[in-house]
């Protein structure tokens, strides 16, 4: 059945949702337009880095290496985004609206135990975000096999431990990520922070 469209009317259609996107990232004033945008278009920059996990062996790559994967992948979308800036410390990804009126930080962690995640919450938490932020991110790379059972466990111990002043419950995990809210230390402003897993297990039998 014909729904009456014509191929250039869906590549007329294509073209507007690429130039919202891109006006979105470049010109929005609400933030929550522009967080929304960030986290569609990280998801698939994690996605295109995730594709190519074979080429991420884990003996060759630390944090910052893979990190830089994602910030090279998020400039090319046309954002202000950097690694390692200061910002009381060197926090590994911190992306800044064109605008000036959004800045959103991530912390990058190689799962190899819970401490360790623990320890980037912390940093991001406690350290890196000023209570001016209301949003960012754990990046978890995770080497292992059902990295499901890893992002269960580690909301698990946020949960069980009220890890870094945990404001009521971790959310239910979708799929490959899963949201927390934190007292600010300074402020005492909710942050939350959205933990993406990032697959990177690597093992065919053929």
């Amino acid at each position: 059945m014909s729904t009456g469209r014509s191929p250039i009317d869906e590549v007329d259609e294509l073209y507007s949702r690429a130039e919202q996107r891109v006006l979105v990232r470049r010109r929005s004033e609400a933030p929550e337009h522009f967080i929304s945008q960030l986290y569609e278009d990280l998801i698939q920059a994690i996605e295109l880095l995730e594709k190519g996990a074979n080429h991420y062996p884990r003996d060759k790559f630390d944090e910052t290496s893979l990190t830089k994967q994602i910030v090279d992948r998020m400039a090319c979308f046309g954002y202000a985004i950097t690694a390692e800036s200061d910002s009381r410390g060197h926090v590994d990804v911190t992306v800044t609206s064109h605008r000036k009126t959004v800045t959103w930080l991530g912390e990058a962690k190689i799962h190899k135990d819970y401490g360790w995640l623990h320890k980037g919450l912390e940093q991001l938490v406690g350290r890196y975000t000023t209570g001016r932020h209301a949003d960012a991110a754990l990046l978890i790379y995770i080497y292992n096999k059902n990295a499901a059972t890893v992002l269960d466990s580690w909301s698990t111990k946020i949960k069980e431990e009220k890890l870094c002043e945990l404001v009521g419950e971790p959310s239910k995990r979708e799929r490959t990520t899963f949201n927390s809210t934190h007292a600010h230390p300074s402020w005492g402003v909710p942050l939350l922070v959205r933990h993406l897993g990032i697959s990177l297990y690597y093992n065919p039998k053929v």
